[in-house]
């Protein structure tokens, strides 16, 4: 391997060490801002691992064939204490905002106009109820002259039919004791 290559590796294997570094804090802001559950946090911590890993290996492979060296490890390990060192702050202030501005947007863009839409929706229903309750209203106004007539030939009709004598003691007696209750009132 020529000097070249192996500075081209130590390049790439600190530009990996910072950029594990921002992959790192982007998933610990993003799990902490989130609430992610703990037992989930294990899962995405493997995932993590494993990601990058391939990623290490993928840009070692592409400067050097893959071979392992000890500067490689040297590289990664002054990425990732140079982006721990100077750059985490940042990146963790950048990922909140971020968060920030998506969660904003999406209050503006969906909740918003969903609040609005029930809004609009439960007015329009309170205008339906109060104009039915005013219609129901005015039918019981209009037609309160004509319920005596009705309800005094109903009960002729009902007068006029041979009901049974058990039946009619019933009747009475039940009558006798809803009066008694509203006597005790």
């Amino acid at each position: 391997m020529s000097l070249n290559n192996q500075f081209l590796t130590l390049g790439l294997m600190i530009g990996s060490g910072l950029g594990l570094g921002v992959l790192f804090d982007v998933y610990r802001v993003l799990t902490g801002q989130l609430n992610v559950p703990r037992w989930f946090i294990s899962l995405l911590d493997i995932l993590y691992g494993v990601i990058a890993a391939i990623l290490v290996f993928r840009v070692l492979y592409y400067s050097n064939h893959g071979q392992l060296r000890m500067f490689v490890f040297l590289g990664l390990i002054f990425g990732i204490i140079v982006y721990y060192r100077w750059l985490t702050d940042l990146v963790t202030r950048i990922v909140k905002t971020m968060i920030r501005i998506v969660k904003w947007i999406i209050d503006v863009c969906i909740i918003v106009p969903i609040q609005a839409v029930y809004k609009v929706l439960m007015i329009i229903f309170a205008f339906f109820k109060a104009l039915t309750i005013f219609f129901y209203k005015l039918m019981l106004q209009l037609t309160y002259p004509l319920r005596f007539l009705i309800f005094r030939s109903v009960g002729w009709m009902l007068r006029s039919i041979p009901w049974p004598q058990w039946l009619l003691r019933e009747v009475r007696r039940l009558k006798n004791l809803i009066q008694r209750l509203f006597h005790m009132f």
